[in-house]
């Protein structure tokens, strides 16, 4: 099994984790006892942590299964520049009032694809969104710089006035009452973030009330912090009450900004403006560096890199063990096995947001990779394609990069247009696109046989239904809150039942 993490920073072994944790959970719920060891595995050349879990009948009636993690974001580190980000999200966000665009991606669904009309009003309702929310704080930062030479006169007043009130007492009676407040807040909020984070894994967890991994320490910090920040607080109120001038003359300069709220507003926009600009190279900066399909791009090397990364992988993982040796494991300085030719019976992807994306690519990749095999006299053995027994996605965004990032392509390159779907042809639907005379000889879509579960949360924003893609079966999944749905998969049940359905369907 190999799962693939969507965008963000993630660190190391952070998805690999979460996956198999949760696949533990699903199996002590049902009585079982998995045993779980690390392994390390021979991967392109160079040692690999693999989660391996045995002793559990409920994933798919496995004796073993082994779970590898595609770690790519390394890859795309310092690929994506920030000029070229927000240049490709302004084009991103624009893309929506390109009204040819939607038949023509609309075709490419195939029978499924959803009213017209739906689709445009849609479109037009995001890009009237998105252009409000970028004018508006593009707005309120000008608006600010207009009124500082109004505002900053006001301000530096007050400032003088406070300053001349507080003094060298004031200020030591200002930190005297602030600073002892802030470490008790402090303190508190520690106490309580711990108190509360354990209780939901306590909740979440399988059966046996485990309630994370510092539960135990943090009861013994708790009643400490707790009577420390009382002293603190207390020292925090006699600190007040000496210097109960000095937060007056502090007042007054809150009550100068309040003469000035465009200034108040014009800061918050410049927060959010760089809050923005640090989201840019954080996640969309990942996003911007692989769906661009256009070769001419600068993106285009990190994204042909990381796809034969993830290609490699998968074709390793499938010739594993095919005529080489795959004996026992030897062991490490480590203490864990290594094992380098153990061969697979089945092989299943799990992508999660970018990850599905990455995850249909690398299909599409060992495809490409096994037809050349084969058409190569005196190759080596090619590519045991059945292997690839299923593919679990959730909160995938592939509809998306159907609709905006596909290679554009115009009407009367009919020839173009039908290479450029061949080489992304993984379970995609027919399209109903006329090409007349110029129509190629039908091309075998593969995969026929895989068996591909999707997730979908309606309330999730990133989420699509996958309607260009012949998907097995969606399991509809209903979250109430936006902000958290897109990663609320990973702590969803239904997320490892899923999968432990599709391990039983790879193994029958």
């Amino acid at each position: 099994m190999v799962v693939v993490h969507g965008i963000g920073s993630q660190p190391p072994l952070a998805t690999l984790g979460r996956l198999s944790q949760g696949l533990i959970d699903h199996a002590r719920a049902r009585g079982e006892r998995p045993e779980a060891c690390a392994v390390l595995l021979s991967v392109r050349g160079e040692p690999s942590s693999v989660l391996r879990l045995s002793g559990a009948p409920s994933l798919g009636g496995f004796d073993v299964v082994d779970v590898h993690e595609f770690a790519w974001q390394g890859l795309a580190q310092g690929r994506a520049r920030p000029l070229a980000v927000l240049r490709w999200l302004v084009r991103t966000g624009l893309a929506p009032l390109h009204v040819r665009r939607h038949w023509r991606v609309l075709v490419d669904a195939g029978d499924d694809a959803p009213s017209p009309w739906a689709v445009v009003g849609r479109q037009a309702l995001i890009a009237t969104v998105l252009a409000w929310l970028v004018l508006a704080l593009v707005a309120g930062v000008l608006v600010a710089l207009l009124q500082l030479p109004r505002a900053w006169p006001l301000l530096g007043a007050a400032l003088a006035d406070a300053a001349a009130v507080l003094g060298p007492s004031g200020a030591a009676a200002l930190a005297l009452g602030a600073v002892p407040a802030a470490v008790a807040v402090a303190s508190l909020w520690g106490v309580l973030a711990d108190a509360l984070e354990a209780a939901a894994l306590r909740r979440r967890g399988a059966g046996d009330g485990w309630a994370g991994s510092y539960a135990g320490v943090a009861r013994l910090w708790a009643w400490p912090a707790v009577v420390i920040a009382a002293v603190l607080g207390a020292g925090a109120v006699a600190g007040v009450a000496l210097g109960a001038e000095s937060w007056r003359a502090l007042g007054g300069v809150v009550r100068a900004l309040g003469d000035a709220p465009s200034l108040v507003a014009g800061a918050l926009a410049a927060a959010a403006l760089a809050w923005l600009g640090r989201a840019l190279s954080t996640h969309v900066g990942d996003l911007a560096l692989y769906v661009t399909s256009d070769t001419s791009s600068a993106f285009h090397h990190g994204r042909r890199e990381m796809q034969a990364t993830a290609t490699a992988l998968v074709a390793e993982l499938l010739r594993r063990g095919e005529g080489g040796d795959g004996g026992p494991g030897r062991g490490s300085d480590t203490g864990a096995p290594v094992a380098s030719g153990d061969a697979y019976d089945a092989v299943v992807l799990v992508g999660h947001s970018l990850g599905s994306v990455i995850a249909l690519d690398a299909l599409d990749g060992v495809a490409r990779e096994a037809r050349v095999e084969g058409d190569l006299a005196g190759a080596r053995r090619p590519l045991p394609l059945l292997k690839l027994r299923g593919l679990l996605t959730f909160g995938s965004p592939l509809d998306k990069i159907a609709y905006f990032f596909r290679e554009r392509v115009r009407d009367g390159d009919a020839v173009h247009a039908q290479l450029a779907s061949f080489r992304h042809a993984s379970r995609r639907r027919p399209s109903r696109r006329d090409d007349g005379p110029y129509r190629l000889a039908r091309y075998d879509v593969p995969y026929g046989w895989l068996r591909w579960l999707h997730l979908h949360a309606p309330a999730d924003p990133i989420s699509d239904p996958l309607v260009y893609y012949r998907v097995d079966e969606r399991r509809l999944r209903r979250y109430p809150w936006p902000w958290s749905a897109h990663g609320r998969y990973w702590d969803d049940p239904e997320t490892y039942r899923a999968l432990a359905d599709l391990l039983a369907a790879a193994r029958g």
